[in-house]
């Protein structure tokens, strides 16, 4: 009962005093609505919880009052007009307006005790020092004194480390939750960077939390005359001492912030226009040391975001980053290196992780890109932009960028693709370059796209200039180059490897020579030269079996090009090719390749500076070729040329070709060499086989006098500048038989012997055989020919030496003016008697061909027949073509004894002169007789006219006849056989002969012949036909000359009884016709006993002998 009433008594205590607050607070309320109501009495109590005892500094509030805070907190108390004093009572800091409220609890203790602070439109200074930690203050500037922070510095600080302390209810402050700042004028002071940014609204709030303390930030950030609003929150853990920090941002421009940072890449980025949305965040320790930077931001469709982690030393950091949609302008600031010489306009994302330094010291960095499509513009490198559906570069980079390595680098385009893989090593401030690359499904276009344009750009425009339509089926690239900082577009190329397939298309290797198509190839490449391997074409009907195209010196200033092509295919089509503009072999040398057949496998070679005025001498040409069956209507010395197998050498020299083949029909091999320029000679041809006589009339050197067989032999015919050419030939005589049957010489077959020429055409058209040399049989012959430009006669002829059968000369042959030989001949020994047995025929052959000669002639010996010579020889012989004229020997006939002989002109008339002391030798040698013994013989005589007969006397004194068969068989039908018992054996001595002549074409007339000795006389008259050897003679033998002779001189008896002179008392008339060996003799028996008068009758004469009967007796 007790307890009831003990509760009801509680119950209506409790609702009084609930209703009465209730009263109390509408009173109070309604109060507080109608104005701010004063408490001055707080003043004192609140300028001591914000004045510590120990510190240099005053707080003085002007005015303090309650007021309505708004539903959410009420009420709170104002400060008005705040006032910061140092110990010296000056002011420090004013602050317009500082609310607060206080904790109820420590009211009910009878304290007054703050449990949050805002503070409204302050001028605060927010200070990074150099040491990193930070200080914040009510003023524009927060100095630092002795290292402490300074007076200004200490309310603001303090209220900030009560939120960090734990709460200590003895303390004023120890019931602080918050503190606030509203609408400040805020400077942040970085130190660090030198730089100052302003706020000119900056709300913010600190609240202490079970962990620490929250804390959050409006501000109106002004950079550069540009107002940025920034949010951020912040937490403090007190545990660990670490605040993490977040700041939100819209359409932030940072290039002010950015362009105040030290490090140049940082400031790089102020360029790019950046108006970022997102997030920055910190984590750091309690003295300002960052931890850890996270940021996400946004810029239109460019997106990054990562973290940032700070070591403990504050100076090592390693972060990862992703991103998308990256434009060019962020990549390239952060790379500037290249900014100038790349323009991008392609995506890109990707992964980045790094390690590094708070300086920007980059440790390494791992890459992982992707982007696309888009374009890419290098206006030092290529011409034209890079149009690309994707690209994507991995790899890592390490020590400050010092090395960097690409694992795996694409880019693709509509057609084709490239991949790379990359080293880049920095040395000092230049870049080393190691790169690999392939190309796959490109073409010409692509390849002329990127193709640098500084990178052996003669043969870059040789190479697009020149192959058209060609597919590329890879590609593969090595590149060693560096990078000079000076001009990082402008490698100098250490090392350069690569190698391309190609198909279809074409190429023109010399411009304009038929392009070669259908090409299949495949292309190395250096650095000093471009190698093109041409696997299939062709070039019209001309099959590629292989080829090559050559670059070189694309690390020089100037490039050459080397080109190498093997074809095959017909003939025409390959000559057709050398005769086409610029080279036009063929028709400089007068061949018509459209009329050439065959086969041929043909290897042809250019080789030319890569020049845009290119001149034609500057292309040097080469061409070596096999053809087979080769025909052809004018080939080698104008012959036709079939079936020839054939060896072409070209060069921009000359050429050469060398084979086989039949020429009109006969199988022959021959050389031709031709010289383009300035060289030794021009033109060579040679021709080699072995001919008989029917390849001698196809030939048409059948009118050769080389007997008959086979010759096997060599012709070289060269022409030199200026009109002169020679001619050497090397013939083998061995299978012909040869002939020369006016001097009786002859070569059987199979007999050694052997021909050289060597001859000179002039440019006049005269043509010297400067050397002939003949050694056939015993035949040795060495001449000097001038010969007429036809080679069917000769102006000179020299022997230096003519050695046959025992023969050894030397002289000249000349034509004279009048067409006639000038002949000189020196020698140890000639031999005519082959020119004697032929007299007539000889005579004949030079009458006919009207051959007017002069003939000199010197030598130790001649022969005139078996046994017959004459030594010391000396002749002089005239001749007009149709008779002699002038005949002059003087020769030994043995010993001291002498034989001339002159028949020299006297106006028309001619005279003759015979003169021996040893008649029996000179005829002897003469080949006339061998039976007349030594005799004094004198002829005289004269020629009334050229053909006329020559007449004159003869005389012979004391002489021997022996076996003289005329005269034996005279005697022998007389029976006078004592005397001829005489003739046969020791021969029948005369003390004269004499008489008159004529003679005319080989007959000798004989008139009033007497010839007289001891034992006999002998009369003769009549005709001898010499070359015949017969005679038509008459006359008398007188025996026992000596008696009829002193009978004869008996003074009237004498005559009547001999007859007259000449005659005998004893004598017999005789005739004798036919053979001198043989000749028929007849003798009138009844002369013998007749006297003298009446034998004349009995006897009768011989008629007297004309021109005319002796040539038709001749013939």
């Amino acid at each position: 009962m007790l307890i009831r009433r003990t509760t009801k008594i509680f119950l209506e205590f409790l609702a009084g005093l609930v209703a009465g607050s209730v009263i109390l607070l509408i009173v109070g309320a309604w109060w507080l609505w109608s104005g701010p109501i004063p408490l001055t009495f707080l003043t004192p109590y609140i300028e001591d919880a914000l004045s510590p005892a120990d510190s240099a500094i005053a707080v003085e509030i002007e005015e303090t009052q309650l007021q309505w805070a708004g539903w959410q907190r009420a009420v709170n108390l104002r400060a008005s007009e705040v006032r910061v004093l140092d110990s010296e009572r000056r002011v420090i800091a004013e602050l317009p307006e500082v609310s607060l409220g206080l904790s109820l609890r420590a009211m009910f203790r009878a304290k007054i005790a703050p449990t949050y602070f805002e503070i409204v439109r302050p001028s605060i200074s927010v200070v990074r020092n150099q040491d990193g930690a930070f200080a914040i203050g009510f003023a524009k500037s927060v100095e630092a004194q002795d290292g402490k922070p300074g007076v200004e510095n200490l309310v603001l600080e303090r209220l900030i480390t009560e939120l960090l302390s734990e709460p200590d209810r003895s303390r004023p402050l120890g019931y602080l939750r918050r503190v606030a700042i509203i609408e400040a004028d805020l400077f942040l002071d970085d130190r660090q960077l030198r730089q100052i940014w302003h706020a000119s609204r900056a709300d913010l709030a600190f609240e202490r939390n079970v962990v620490g303390i929250t804390a959050s930030a409006d501000v109106d950030l002004e950079l550069d005359g540009q107002q940025s609003r920034v949010t951020g929150n912040a937490t403090y853990e007190t545990e660990t001492g670490v605040i993490d920090t977040t700041f939100g941002f819209r359409e932030l421009d940072p290039a002010p912030f950015l362009r105040r940072l030290i490090h140049p890449v940082a400031r790089s980025f102020a360029e790019v226009g950046l108006q970022l949305d997102g997030s920055l965040g910190f984590r750091m320790e309690s003295d300002g040391a960052v931890k850890t930077v996270r940021f996400d931001l946004v810029d239109g469709a460019a997106a990054a975001r990562g973290e940032m982690a700070i070591g403990d030393d504050g100076y090592g950091i390693s972060a990862s980053i992703e991103f998308e949609g990256l434009s060019w302008p962020i990549l390239s600031a952060a790379f500037p290196q290249v900014k100038g010489g790349i323009r991008a306009e392609i995506p890109i994302g990707g992964k980045l992780s790094l390690v590094g330094t708070t300086d920007g010291d980059v440790r390494s960095l791992e890459f992982d890109l992707k982007g696309g499509p888009g374009t890419i513009r290098m206006p030092e490198i290529y011409e034209d932009p890079i149009n690309v559906e994707s690209v994507r570069l991995r790899g890592r980079s390490k020590d400050e960028f010092r090395e960097t390595r690409v694992e795996e680098a694409g880019i693709s385009f509509k057609r084709g693709a490239v991949s790379l893989r990359a080293a880049v090593t920095r040395v000092g401030k230049d870049l080393n370059l190691r790169l690999d690359g392939g190309v796959t499904g490109f073409n010409l276009e692509l390849i002329r796209r990127y193709w640098p344009k500084q990178v052996g750009v003669d043969a870059r425009d040789w190479v697009f200039k020149n192959l058209r339509q060609v597919d590329i089926d890879d590609a593969t690239l090595s590149l060693v180059a560096r990078f000079l900082e000076s001009d990082l577009y402008r490698p100098i190329v250490e090392s350069l490897n690569g190698a391309i397939r190609l198909r279809g298309g074409e190429v023109n290797y010399l411009t304009p020579l038929p392009p070669v198509q259908g090409v299949a190839a495949n292309i190395t490449f250096t650095d000093k030269r471009f190698d093109i391997a041409f696997t299939d074409g062709h070039l019209n009907d001309l099959r590629v079996d292989e080829g090559s195209a050559v670059i070189t010196g694309l690390n020089a200033e100037d490039q050459d090009i080397h080109i190498d092509l093997v074809v095959r295919g017909p003939v025409g089509t390959a000559l057709a090719v050398l005769d086409r503009k610029p080279l036009q072999f063929m028709s400089g040398l007068g061949i018509d390749a459209g009329t050439i057949t065959g086969q041929a496998a043909t290897r042809l070679a250019f080789s030319f500076p890569l020049l845009k005025d290119l001149k034609t001498e500057q292309i040097a040409v080469a061409a070596g070729s096999s053809l087979r069956g080769v025909a052809l209507k004018k080939g080698p010395f104008g012959l036709s040329l079939r079936d020839g197998t054939l060896e072409l050498q070209l060069t921009g020299a000359g050429m050469v070709v060398s084979g086989n083949g039949a020429l009109n029909g006969v199988p022959l091999k021959f050389n031709w060499e031709e010289n383009f320029s300035a060289a030794a000679f021009i033109r060579r041809f040679m021709v080699s086989g072995v001919v008989g006589a029917s390849a001698r009339r196809k030939l048409g050197i059948d009118d050769i006098p080389v007997g008959t067989g086979d010759i096997a032999g060599e012709v070289t015919h060269t022409i030199f500048p200026g009109g002169r050419s020679e001619s050497i030939a090397k013939v083998d005589l061995t299978k012909a038989a040869l002939e020369a049957p006016v001097i009786q010489w002859r070569k059987a077959a199979d007999v050694p012997g052997n021909l050289y020429l060597f001859m000179i055409e002039k440019p006049s058209g005269e043509v010297v055989v400067e050397d002939l040399r003949l050694e056939a049989g015993d035949l040795r012959l060495e001449a000097r020919i001038e010969a007429k430009p036809d080679l069917r006669s000769f102006q000179t002829l020299e022997f230096r030496n003519l050695a046959f059968s025992g023969n050894s000369m030397k002289g000249h042959v000349r034509v004279a003016d009048d067409g006639g030989f000038d002949i000189q001949l020196t020698g140890e020994r000639i031999d005519l008697s082959s020119f004697l047995n032929n007299e007539d025929e000889v005579d004949a052959v030079a009458v006919e061909k009207g051959l007017a000669l002069r003939i000199q002639a010197s030598f130790d010996e001649v022969l005139l027949g078996s046994g017959r010579r004459l030594r010391d020889v000396k002749a002089l012989l005239t001749s007009d073509g149709k008779h002699w004229r002038q005949v002059g020997v003087d020769a030994s006939v043995g010993g001291d004894i002498r034989l001339t002989v002159k028949l020299a002109p006297k106006g028309d008339e001619a005279s003759l002169h015979i003169f021996t002391r040893d008649a029996g030798q000179a005829l002897q040698a003469a080949n006339w007789t061998d039976r007349l013994k030594g005799g004094s013989l004198l002829v005289t005589g004269k020629q009334l006219a050229p053909g006329d007969p020559i007449i004159g006397d003869f005389k012979l004194n004391k002489f021997k006849v022996t076996d003289a068969p005329a005269l034996a068989r005279v005697l022998q039908v007389l029976s006078l056989t004592g005397i001829f018992s005489a003739l046969g054996q020791e021969g029948l001595d005369f003390v004269t002969l004499d008489g008159k002549f004529g003679y005319y074409g080989g007959a000798l007339e004989i008139k009033n012949a007497r010839a007289f000795g001891s034992s006999i006389g002998i009369t003769a008259e009549g005709v001898v036909y010499i070359s015949e050897e017969t005679a038509d003679l008459a006359g008398t033998v007188v025996p026992a000359y000596t008696i009829n002779r002193i009978l004869g001189n008996i003074p009237i008896l004498g005559k009547i009884l001999t007859g007259g002179d000449n005659e005998g008392v004893f004598a017999a008339n005789y005739v004798v016709k036919g053979q001198l060996e043989d000749p028929r003799v007849s003798v009138n028996p009844l002369s013998a006993l007749a006297p003298g008068f009446l034998r004349n009758l009995l006897g009768g004469d011989v008629k007297p002998l004309t021109g005319e009967d002796a040539q038709s007796q001749s013939q």
